[in-house]
């Protein structure tokens, strides 16, 4: 079943998750599901907590190995910030602070290196295109 489509006080099972994450939901931190597990397995705190981005206090009445609900799981309130490809490739998204402002540098590290910039947008809900292994360059703004 889809993340849409189970109740606030449904337990989430693997295959929810996936799904809460393929939809932008939730950013995927771990290996959904863990080894071990099967897609219609119930999904215990731990594993919440080690396989997506989520915050905690929701979760603070349970232990580790207790089964979590939909409304216990809550994606942290984020800013992402778009960012321009200085090779004209596809935009990207980052949670990182623009220190500098609009032009502020970033880089995906690579054997060849990938820059962006800061456009100056920004948004509050998970986009698509977020990388979270682009790293800003400090002290540096627009491409190279």
């Amino acid at each position: 079943m889809s993340w849409a489509g189970i109740a606030s006080n449904q337990c989430v099972s693997w295959a929810n998750l996936q799904d809460a994450v393929n939809n932008n939901v939730f950013i995927q931190i771990g290996i959904i599901p863990p080894p071990g597990k099967t897609s219609n397995q119930e999904v215990t705190k731990l594993g919440a907590l080690t396989t997506v981005d989520i915050q905690t206090a929701p979760l603070a009445g349970k232990t580790d190995n207790q089964l979590v609900v939909k409304s216990n799981l809550v994606s942290p309130p984020y800013t992402y910030y778009q960012l321009y490809n200085c090779s004209g490739g596809a935009q990207a998204w980052t949670k990182i602070t623009p220190v500098l402002g609009t032009g502020q540098r970033y880089v995906l590290p690579s054997i060849t290196p990938v820059f962006y910039y800061y456009t100056g947008t920004s948004q509050t809900t998970l986009p698509s295109g977020y990388n979270g292994s682009i790293q800003i360059v400090s002290g540096q703004t627009y491409c190279p």
